[in-house]
């Protein structure tokens, strides 16, 4: 009787608020865009007029332009693949908290070899790996140096040099 309201919901347009947490949800992508150094930002799968506008944005600098800017790289993001800069992003994010991670165990080692002497040298030497192609000698005085009172750049010296041959 009356088939005329029959709605087909697959075929229904996405409400309005929808549609702004959608557009908001991409200027947040583009905000986050936007923080990476240009370095990284070349590793995300960007097109061209996109990659032009997010550079265009660095050097805005009045706070209503610089809304309105990312209403536009809002805009952009649209019609770009959200899927991809998202997966790179998480990959850039993922290998920044690696990197670290990895400063950070090498600053427990060398706060463990200042702290344990000669049998925490020795220990990290007998281990098999990286560890045990470490010239000895070097590693030992860069140990001595560190743990002297003294010596204020000795610290950073042991640091860099666990960091350049344990890589």
């Amino acid at each position: 009787m009356s088939d005329d309201f029959d709605f087909d919901t697959a075929t229904e347009r996405p409400s309005k608020s929808a549609r702004k947490r959608e557009d908001q949800q991409l200027q947040q992508l583009a905000a986050a865009l936007l923080e990476l150094p240009a370095t990284d930002l070349a590793f995300i799968p960007l097109e061209p007029a996109l990659g032009a506008a997010l550079e265009a944005t660095r050097a805005i600098t009045q706070r209503e332009a610089r809304r309105r800017q990312l209403q536009y790289l809002g805009k952009l993001m649209r019609n770009a693949d959200h899927q991809a800069i998202h997966t790179a992003l998480d990959g850039l994010r993922m290998r920044q908290r690696q990197f670290r991670q990895h400063l950070e165990r090498i600053d427990g080692l060398c706060q463990q070899l200042i702290t344990g002497g000669d049998a925490a040298l020795a220990a990290l030497l007998d281990e098999p790996g990286p560890a045990a192609t470490l010239d000895r000698q070097q590693l030992r005085q860069l140990v001595r140096k560190a743990s002297q009172a003294d010596a204020p750049g000795a610290r950073r010296k042991l640091f860099d040099y666990l960091r350049l041959h344990l890589l």
